[in-house]
Formats: structure tokens, sequence, C-alpha cells
């Protein structure tokens, strides 16, 4: 098991060095600079434009300035914000609480809605009720993210507006206005919780219940599909044969024989995920004003700050990594032909 987490942590290094170069390099090829940014219509300024670019270290050649940000990077240095002068790691800390909580609730949704119905399509095979479920499933994986989360809030905050407003879901932010729960740990459910305001944590619920239904709607999908994939394969066995043979009920040979052996590629998929889930928050919080990383990393594009968006991606690349490292210790767990490489 030691050597398995040595190979596994062994390839960290060599993709955490790719990934600073091209977040350096990228986010140099974008349309426009900071410095234009920044002075707007005094751009024009040549004297401050050259002296606001020596400042900014912008007029040196790029492989000096990437030597830079690695000695910086080096001391965990991540710079400061063009646009705010912010540090770049304790911005992204104070929105990170936000973004984490939609993507589990994004996965909640989707393990907790995903694995019953591909169970539920593997056991009625080839019926109605499967090709309905799979059908569904296809839907929901094609769909644009964009395009979902507009219909989204056509259908549960326009349409449920004007029929029934007692039921009709807010489009945007955390939390209703009248609400000012203390930020003791960032995420709005646990800090509305621990408040003492009545209907504070309602108001988070519902606020964080569309985002998160469009968010999870995509690894909803994979999550079904991979699972009646799987229940099927396990199906299959002589093991399940044998459970059958010995009169047990079907339910107890889903859940006790099949389900439990299905489920090691299921957490791989769950996992990989993530990534999907980091990459769909951009979209999703920008269409519902949601205050976490997704949105500000939009924001420092629109303003092309270079620091923000450096830090911004290296960092959600390295929380990708990590989940993925994870997974690939909780696979190696779980079938132990892995980690011993048969």
């Amino acid at each position: 098991m030691f050597a398995f987490l040595l190979g596994r942590l062994g390839m960290l290094l060599p993709t955490l060095f790719g990934l600073t170069l091209l977040t350096f390099f990228l986010v140099r090829l974008l349309p426009g600079d900071p410095v234009s940014s920044m002075l707007g219509i005094m751009a024009a300024d040549t004297t401050l434009r050259d002296a606001l670019t020596a400042q900014m270290g912008l007029d040196r050649p790029l492989p000096l300035q990437y030597v830079r940000y690695l000695a910086a990077l080096s001391q965990g240095d991540l710079g400061q914000s063009i646009a705010t002068g912010e540090p770049v790691l304790a911005a992204f800390f104070q929105r990170f609480p936000a973004t984490l909580e939609l993507t589990l609730a994004a996965m909640g949704l989707a393990l907790l809605a995903g694995i019953p119905l591909g169970t539920l399509a593997a056991a009625r095979r080839d019926s109605l009720i499967d090709r309905g479920i799979m059908a569904l499933a296809l839907t929901g994986y094609s769909m644009p993210i964009y395009w979902w989360g507009l219909l989204a809030i056509l259908f549960f905050s326009v349409g449920l507006g004007e029929i029934a407003p007692a039921w009709a879901l807010p489009v945007s932010g955390r939390i209703a206005v009248e609400f000012d729960p203390d930020p003791l740990t960032g995420f709005m459910l646990v800090d509305s919780f621990l408040s003492e305001e009545t209907g504070a944590l309602r108001s988070a619920l519902e606020h964080l219940l569309l985002p998160s239904l469009v968010l999870g709607t995509l690894p909803l999908a994979v999550i079904a599909r991979m699972t009646r994939s799987s229940v099927l394969e396990i199906m299959r066995e002589d093991y399940v044969r044998a459970a059958r043979a010995k009169g047990l009920s079907p339910a107890r040979v889903l859940v006790a024989h099949v389900l439990r052996n299905a489920l090691t590629p299921i957490v791989t998929v769950a996992g990989l995920l993530v990534s999907v889930l980091l990459g769909g928050a951009v979209l999703t919080e920008t269409i519902f004003a949601w205050p976490g990383i997704g949105r500000w990393m939009i924001e420092a594009v629109w303003q092309r700050d270079y620091p923000v968006l450096q830090g911004g991606l290296l960092l959600i690349a390295l929380l990708v990594i990590l989940v993925n490292f994870l997974v690939d210790v909780l696979h190696g767990v779980l079938n132990p032909r892995i980690r011993h490489g048969t």
C-alpha cells in the first residue's frame, strides 16, 4: 500500500509543474492586458501606461516573469489582485466555501437520485421504466448548463411566481437580504442554522436548491447510467446466481450482493465528476449570481486580472488533482488488485 501511495504522490509534482506553465502562459494569450483595463480612457497616455507596465513587471520578458512567478509560488505567494489589491490566496479561500457548498449539494443530489434511478433501471431492464430513466439521463447529459439554468429560472421562479408565488424559488445570492448570519464557517447552511434568525435556514435552502439542481443534472445523468451498467454487469456474476439459488429475496440480492459490489466504479466516476462540477460552477454561479470561485474568475477575465486568473486556475486544478488522488487511494482500498498492479 505504501508503494502504491508513493507512486501516486510521485505523479503530482510533474503535474503541478505543468499546471504552472499552462496557467501562466495561457492567461497571457487573452486579448487585451491588465494595464488597459486599469487605465480605461487614460490608456492612450503612453507615459502613464509605460510607468504602470514597469511597476507591475509586465515589461520584462515572459521567461523572466515566469521564473519570478515560480519563486513567489514556492513561498506560497500567489500575488495580489490587480483590480482590488487583495491577496489572491485570501480572496480564494474567502469565496471557496460558497463554491464548495454548491458543489457538495450538487454531488449529493446526483448521488441520492442517480444511484437509485440507475439501480431501478437495471432491475427493470428493457422495460418502459428503464427506457424512460435512460432517456431522461441522456437529456440531462446533453443539455448545456447555461440553457438548463435559464429554463429552470423560467419554470421554477418566473412560472411558479405567477401560478403559486409561495413556491417560487429565488434565482440569485445565497440568502435573502433581510438575513445576515455571522460568517462563522463560510457555509451558508451551517451559518444560518447556527444563527438565531427565524427563517434564515429555510431561505438559505431555497437559494441553494435551484443552482444545485442545475449543476447536479449532468453528474446525476452520468451516475445513473454508470450505476445501471455496473449493476447489470454484477448481476451476471456467479455469486449472484448462487445467492438467488439459496432462495434469497430479489431485493436482498440486489442490495447486499449486487449494489455493494457495483459501487467501486461509481465512486471513481463520482470523484472524476468533481472537475466537471467545478467547471460547471463557473456558468452556474454566473447565471445565479452565486458569490463563489466561478463568478470571481469570470470577473477576473473581464478585468484581465492575471494574478487572480493564475492563482484561481492553479488552486482549482490542485483541488481536482487532490480529489482524483483520494479517489485513486479509495479505489485501491476497495479493490486490492489495483494497488498490487494486477
